[in-house]
């Protein structure tokens, strides 16, 4: 990411100072400057501290905003395991399971996690290939992986009972810019050459952290106006 000409000094900057933990949040303006700071976000009304974890991934004032940087990590994968699949597969996206795809009368997946994020049906072979695309905090990148894993593994277990080959690939990507070590690994599996694989990889993790710095004034609890750092997320569309 910092040898690519396409990211400007300003993401730069605040990739490095998100991942050194030094960016001005009210969290850290309070651990150093605690007489004049709180170390609260200012968007809510309740105590959460904003720390760097909860700017780039928990404030629920920026969801919408999160949700476009996830739906653009599932558009670029998705587009590009469509262009390696055979013809006769179909692809359903952002989409709940529905038993008709398998010709099923009886809702098997109604109470169970039944929503990755991408859905790969071969009818003729009788394959699928789910697709489940994260992006956390950096630090938790191993934690979320494994959760996912997890959580769609009762989908597999009723797949394989309707006689269906299934995998189930897990993509994790840190909003600082990191990449899961099984990312390169699903890709490859997903049927993408090594070196479409690696572009792929690392044109996504740039993805998720290209993004914009803009100030905006805000108010303190006590209404005096000081000039506070929110840090907006818009999810780079080339």
């Amino acid at each position: 990411m910092y040898k690519n000409a396409a990211v400007g000094e300003d993401i730069l900057c605040f990739t490095a100072k998100a991942r050194l933990q030094v960016l001005p949040t009210k969290y850290n303006l309070a651990l150093w400057y605690p007489a004049h700071h709180h170390p609260h976000c200012i968007m809510h009304s309740g105590h959460q501290l904003e720390s760097v974890a909860h700017v780039v991934n928990g404030c629920t004032m920026y969801k919408g905003l999160y949700i476009a940087r996830h739906d653009r990590l599932v558009d670029l994968i998705s587009s590009n395991v469509k262009e390696v699949s055979l013809e006769n597969v179909t692809m359903y996206k952002h989409s709940r399971i529905m038993p008709e795809w398998f010709n099923s009368s009886f809702d098997v997946f109604c109470n169970i996690p039944n929503t990755p994020d991408v859905v790969f049906l071969n009818r003729d072979r009788r394959e699928v290939l789910l697709l489940v695309i994260g992006c956390v905090f950096d630090l938790y990148m191993e934690m979320a992986f494994n959760d996912k894993i997890l959580k769609y593994q009762p989908i597999l277990e009723i797949l394989r009972d309707l006689g269906y080959q299934c995998k189930l690939i897990v993509f994790t990507f840190g909003s600082l810019g990191h990449v899961h070590n099984r990312v390169f690994s699903g890709l490859r599996l997903a049927g993408l050459s090594s070196r479409k694989s690696k572009q792929l990889a690392k044109f996504c993790s740039i993805s998720a952290v290209r993004e914009r710095v803009r100030r905006e004034d805000g108010r303190t609890d006590n209404g005096s106006a000081c000039t506070t750092q929110l840090y907006v997320y818009n999810c780079f569309y080339c």
